[in-house]
């Protein structure tokens, strides 16, 4: 065992003596390599002996030195200077628009409003175009002019008649009649005052003939008539615009008695101009 340990620590031994000898070596060449260097720094200035670096100068020399064994001088090659053309700057005009003026919406213009002018009521006075007065109870007697004498006679009660007629073609077509009434003028009269009724005529009737037509009771005015001579009137609107509205039925008025015994002499159409019955109608075009 002893033996065993013995020959384990000589062969460490001498396994290890190569390598401190090569340490040696290495160390050996360091330090002649050093010499060198050193050598070479006292030949080239860098390090000076002890007196010369005792001034500032010759320490900045030597830092200067080193420095530049340091790092070696770059040298500098200028590039070559080269006219580049420049080019002119090229002004574009500019336009200044005037400032967005808001344009107010158009004004919807409406036409004025037609004004549709309101008719003016029309008045016209229709003259008789036919006229005659009648004895019920006979025959025309001889001596009196029933049909173109001055005078219309009414024979009361119920016993006379007279027929009037007025051309309603002579109004334009389409009017509208508002108000129609029959004038006559009384000349004389007797007995009493009487009740007259104007009725529409209901069938034809010729002047001159003794022919009467039947009148209509359904379509009547009534007025009181006295004695005293002037102006009398009947409104016979609604018998008017019958008639209107049917040119072909248009057979004239009719006047009846009703009362007490009287006889009223009106102004016939072949009178006088200023007395001649006629009709008074306001219409509308």
């Amino acid at each position: 065992m002893q033996d065993s340990k013995n020959k384990n620590s000589k062969q460490s031994f001498w396994g290890t003596f190569p390598g401190i000898l090569t340490g040696c070596a290495a160390v050996i060449t360091a330090i002649g390599g050093l010499g060198v260097l050193i050598t070479a720094l006292f030949g080239e200035g860098v390090l000076l002996s002890q007196e010369a670096t005792d001034t500032p100068t010759a320490m900045m020399q030597q830092a200067t030195t080193i420095s530049n064994i340091a790092t070696p001088t770059k040298a500098f090659t200028p590039l070559p200077l080269t006219d580049t053309p420049v080019p002119t700057p090229t002004h574009t005009p500019v336009t200044v628009l005037p400032a967005a003026t808001a344009t107010p919406p158009p004004t919807a213009t409406l036409p004025p409003p037609t004004m549709t002018p309101t008719p003016e009521p029309v008045s016209v006075d229709l003259i008789a175009d036919a006229d005659q007065w009648y004895r019920r109870a006979g025959p025309f007697s001889t001596g009196e002019d029933y049909s173109f004498g001055p005078d219309l006679r009414l024979i009361t009660p119920a016993n006379g008649l007279v027929t009037l007629r007025f051309n309603l073609s002579n109004l334009p077509t389409g009017v509208t009649i508002q108000e129609a009434k029959l004038y006559l003028y009384l000349n004389e009269g007797s007995e009493s005052s009487v009740e007259i009724i104007a009725q529409r005529a209901i069938s034809p009737w010729v002047e001159g003939e003794y022919e009467a037509p039947i009148c209509d009771s359904g379509h009547q005015a009534n007025r009181v008539v006295g004695l005293s001579p002037g102006w009398f009137s009947w409104d016979v609107t609604s018998i008017v615009q019958q008639q209107y509205s049917s040119l072909a039925d248009n057979h004239g008025l009719c006047l009846v008695s009703l009362g007490d015994l009287g006889i009223r002499d009106f102004s016939s159409r072949e009178g006088s101009d200023t007395f001649q019955p006629y009709l008074a109608i306001i219409y509308l075009p």
